[in-house]
């Protein structure tokens, strides 16, 4: 997420617990929310209100939760691997991590990964053919 992204997930919780967020808090908020999506936070914020919490949400509270979304889009790929195409460049470990965030944060689906894992082609080229990034 973006850092101007984190005041929709602050903003649910404003609403939710009637308390007020500083730029100071904002900005610890992001530091342990930024790498994930804002819609996945905001999914969080809303799940944890839907049960009887009887205290405010923390940082830690909403990524628990949105981890354990990731961790299910993960199993749905099984073992994630790079194509060879991404390894010429870089290493194993970078490019499976790369595959694991665009996964894990719903930018790529499973069958995303399965067609890329047919294609051959690389995380980049990939996404060049299927119209996600610019090409040149």
């Amino acid at each position: 997420m973006l850092r101007s992204e984190i005041a929709v997930v602050l903003g649910k919780l404003e609403l939710l617990e009637a308390r007020a967020f500083s730029n100071d808090q904002a900005d610890a908020w992001f530091e342990i929310l930024g790498q994930h999506s804002v819609d996945d936070a905001v999914d969080a914020v809303l799940k944890f209100h839907s049960k009887p919490f009887k205290r405010p949400a923390y940082p830690g509270d909403i990524k628990a939760l949105i981890v354990e979304v990731e961790a299910v889009r993960l199993r749905r790929c099984g073992t994630v691997e790079a194509n060879e195409a991404d390894l010429l460049g870089c290493d194993r470990g970078a490019a499976n991590a790369r595959l694991h965030a665009l996964i894990a944060t719903a930018q790529w689906s499973a069958s995303d990964y399965r067609a890329y894992r047919r294609s051959k082609l690389s995380i980049d080229g990939f996404m060049s053919a299927r119209g996600a990034l610019p090409v040149g």
